[in-house]
């Protein structure tokens, strides 16, 4: 009766440290279940005879579960500010190169607003010329006509005067 009370204490502190290091390292799960699993055989096996050392040993398991987990957070903690390598020369090289043809398209898209503003300004340009050139075209039409038109009143007072 004692070892099966010794049996479920140990069971349910190893189970709390379980859940408590399960859930920030999945990797120390695999390393606290298989220690559960031999205090638990140990108790089974051993009876009254292991019964103080049963005890001790699930004390010695959760100071050893809590140690491990210490050390994994040490270990995940040394990972995070692990600075990183330093990069090659052909990664700097490649950057350096990206950032100047992102430079020289930005200097692209301005020089193409500049060219769409000139020919624009050229379009407009040559549509006033053209209007011009029509305006002026009819005025010389109708100056021809004025002139056709003296010319017949000329002609008309000559078969007059004659």
């Amino acid at each position: 009766m004692e070892s099966e009370y010794i049996m479920e204490k140990a069971n349910a502190t190893v189970k709390d440290l379980l859940k408590e290091v399960s859930i920030s390292f999945p990797a120390s799960r695999k390393w606290v279940n298989k220690k559960r699993k031999a205090t638990l055989s140990e108790l089974s096996t051993g009876g009254e005879q292991h019964r103080e050392g049963a005890t001790s040993s699930a004390k010695d398991l959760t100071t050893e579960a809590k140690d491990e987990a210490k050390l994994s957070r040490k270990r995940i903690r040394k990972l995070h500010l692990k600075p990183t390598k330093k990069p090659s020369i052909f990664e700097v090289q490649i950057k350096r190169l990206h950032e100047e043809v992102q430079a020289l398209k930005g200097q692209l898209g301005e020089k193409d607003k500049l060219v769409e503003e000139k020919n624009n300004k050229l379009k407009n340009f040559r549509a006033e010329l053209s209007k011009e050139k029509e305006s002026r075209a009819s005025d010389k039409a109708s100056l021809t006509l004025a002139q056709v038109k003296l010319l017949d009143s000329f002609r008309d007072q000559l078969l007059f005067a004659l």
